[in-house]
């Protein structure tokens, strides 16, 4: 349920509109629709499954990525091939020294422009300042609960970043 509310607060810019509010300002933002969007699932277990089932009445289209090829899952190494293809990005990897950076600098810069990455797996599996730069240059978007170190500390970029949203795992 926290991915789908991070994914529709996201799309919606529910943080934005709650930063406008505190301002008393009333300020229109363009929102997006989930419908029609193609979501990747980076690890395709049961959190994986259970999101897929809560996000399928919304007309998504899935892309399931997982260590181990099989039946409509792809392995890690067609990742950057699939990426581009994207509007949504879940990140659900356990972390082992195998996952450590597995998303990498070039994975970040593979993200069609403006998708969502969502990290609700572990923090250390994503090359964190790749993914600062890439938020910086307005290329992706972040909806996370966990990071690289954590918590967060105090005057990290990812704290004040537009376009990010940040919850406590």
């Amino acid at each position: 349920e926290w991915i789908v509310a991070g994914i529709l607060g996201a799309l919606k810019r529910f943080p934005e509109l709650r930063d406008s509010q505190r301002e008393q300002r009333w300020a229109y933002q363009f929102t997006q629709d989930l419908e029609g969007s193609t979501v990747l699932f980076l690890g395709y277990g049961s959190i994986a499954k259970a999101t897929q089932r809560r996000l399928e009445p919304f007309e998504v289209s899935f892309i399931k990525v997982a260590r181990t090829a099989r039946d409509d899952v792809h392995s890690f190494d067609e990742l950057l091939e699939l990426l581009p293809k994207a509007d949504i990005v879940i990140n659900l990897l356990p972390y082992t020294p195998q996952t450590h950076g597995l998303f990498s600098a070039a994975h970040v810069a593979a993200m069609k422009q403006g998708a969502v990455y969502v990290n609700a797996g572990r923090g250390k599996t994503v090359d964190q300042a790749a993914l600062v730069e890439s938020i910086k240059a307005r290329h992706i978007r972040l909806v996370t609960d966990v990071s690289d170190p954590e918590p967060l500390p105090e005057g990290h970029p990812l704290w004040s970043l537009p376009e990010v949203f940040i919850t406590p795992h």
